[in-house]
């Protein structure tokens, strides 16, 4: 049986969209076309281990409700030829999924009711056992605290903007902060706005220090040093991925799981903006040899990792300070600055389509490099999407 599509392992913010709902697509091929005296069925189980609690062997229908009877699904007709069943599939938490699928065949008797001992279909290509995981998404939360009482001000949206002077007290918050059970951490940078240089990391003790708490704290407490500079101050989680994790590991699959947002902090008064297109993003493939079935077309043997990393495509964006009356200065950035600006401020998506329906295969986010497991890449498109967040 071919696997089905949909069954992929992702990411999700279980606070914000408490499910997760997609289409696990059943195609039954050439090989398992009934004949004309036969109908043909579906059962489709599912065993979960969400939130650390285990779920044997529920069978659902189409829909994805619970039934206690079987088959999930058959033809509606002796010699159906070709379907393709859509299993609605909702996920609501976090943890290894295991959709097991098998395909029998009803037999009819003379009279033509269905065969009361009618067995599951023996041939091992009817059926299948396919596990995936979901994981909470790595979301960064900043509040901002009066330092004094600890009474909410607000909740810092990312690229938000403070004006302030040296001598203030912030105090910032990421406790609340989701998916971050690898790395949570601060990291402060500054930028002179009328030279229009790329922001770098400061320094503490010289440009601003930590009244309280310390980059890995979940509560600082943080002043400025210096007039002569605007600041940055990026709150970066990063949770757990699909090869590492305590529910289920698959090893070729390297996508990150990672959210930075971005609060700017103005000591320097200046009425100068910019205007800003981010490059285009193209992509590289690398296929090891050892992967390779044939290079025209370009296949791969099943299950095995094609490494997907980014380019940027510097001409077909720009960064520039507008100066009037003065002409506009263009202001280079490097391949890594261009990532660092667009890694805060823009959502970057990789989507792999197939290229006769359009259906969405997979989707991989960030930069990468990432490893993705598809047999004949020539069936698909792959294509980068950058919104603002």
């Amino acid at each position: 049986m071919i696997p089905p599509n949909g069954l992929i392992n992702f990411y999700n913010d279980f606070v914000t969209i408490p499910s997760y709902t997609f289409f696990s697509t059943v195609i039954l091929n050439e090989e398992f076309a009934p004949p004309t005296t036969t109908l043909q069925a579906i059962d489709y189980r599912l065993t979960t281990i969400a939130n650390t609690v285990f779920t044997p062997g529920q069978i659902i229908d189409i829909n994805g409700n619970i039934i206690f009877t079987t088959p999930s699904w058959q033809t509606p007709n002796t010699g159906y030829a070709f379907p393709t069943v859509d299993f609605k599939r909702t996920v609501t938490a976090i943890g290894k999924y295991t959709d097991s699928i098998y395909i029998r065949t009803l037999l009819q008797s003379p009279i033509g009711a269905l065969d009361p001992d009618a067995v599951p279909r023996t041939n091992n290509e009817g059926s299948g056992d396919y596990s995936f995981i979901a994981l909470q998404k790595a979301t960064s939360v900043t509040i901002q605290r009066d330092p004094t009482t600890n009474a909410i001000i607000t909740t810092l949206g990312n690229n938000s903007t403070i004006g302030t002077s040296i001598g203030p007290v912030f105090r910032l918050d990421k406790s609340t902060s989701r998916g971050d059970e690898n790395m949570s951490e601060w990291k402060i940078f500054k930028y002179d706005p009328i030279s229009g240089t790329s922001p770098v990391l400061a320094t503490l003790g010289v440009d601003f220090n930590f009244v309280t708490g310390n980059a890995m704290a979940d509560v600082i407490d943080i002043t400025f040093l210096t007039a002569s500079f605007n600041f940055i101050i990026q709150n970066h989680s990063a949770g757990y991925t699909f090869d590492n994790n305590p529910y289920f590991l698959f090893p070729l699959d390297n996508e990150g799981n990672d959210d930075i947002i971005s609060h700017n902090f103005n000591l320097v008064v200046t009425s100068i903006s910019y205007e800003v297109l981010f490059p285009q993003l193209d992509l590289q493939l690398t296929i090891p040899s050892a992967s390779l079935i044939s290079s025209n077309p370009i296949t791969t043997y099943q299950n095995q990792p094609i490494t997907v990393d980014t380019i940027v495509l510097n001409s077909t964006g720009y960064w520039k300070k507008k100066n009037p009356p003065a002409s506009d200065v263009f202001i280079s950035k490097t391949d890594l600055e261009w990532k660092n600006e667009m890694i805060t401020r823009c959502n970057i998506v990789l989507e792999i389509r197939n290229k006769t329906t359009n259906a969405l295969l997979q989707t991989k986010s960030g930069f990468g490099p990432y490893n993705v497991l598809i047999q004949d890449i020539n069936n698909y498109n792959f294509q980068f999407k950058t919104t603002l967040k």
